[in-house]
């Protein structure tokens, strides 16, 4: 499957997901080039979706992949400097989107949260991969 493929069905089925939420907005883009974020999610409070009611942004990087099969876990190289900026930025949402080769509408959602003082630990260790963990609870394969 081509490479920009996986990218629009692995944010496709993402915007999806994230959809399901009356108190998510899923701001992620196609195709974007934008060094180490792919979007953000935008939260409000409540299903009014006024200034007023904003939350928070945070910020999102996707990375769509194809697998034979699905498994519990996955892990995902990274470029150190994403780290860096997620750093910076004080957090990411980091998902990997895994497409089934066999059935390209089959697919699971893993994602790993980058709360600012796990990146401080990371940085300091200078670890160079990161383990992403599927959380059934909070999304699940439609």
């Amino acid at each position: 499957m081509a490479r920009d493929r996986i990218e629009q069905l692995a944010i496709a089925n993402l915007k999806r997901v994230l959809l399901k939420s009356k108190y998510v907005i899923p701001q992620i883009l196609e195709n974007d080039k934008t060094p180490s974020y792919d979007g953000d999610l935008l939260l409000y409070s409540t299903e009014d979706h006024t200034k007023n009611k904003i939350q928070g942004l945070i910020p999102v990087q996707v990375k769509g992949i194809t697998v034979d099969k699905f498994k519990d876990k996955c892990s995902y190289p990274f470029a150190w400097a994403d780290i860096e900026n997620y750093y910076k930025d004080k957090g990411c949402l980091f998902f990997v989107v895994h497409l089934l080769k066999s059935n390209e509408e089959e697919y699971r959602i893993y994602y790993k949260e980058w709360p600012l003082l796990e990146l401080q630990n990371l940085l300091k260790k200078n670890q160079k991969k990161i383990l992403v963990k599927k959380k059934r609870k909070a999304i699940k394969k439609l």
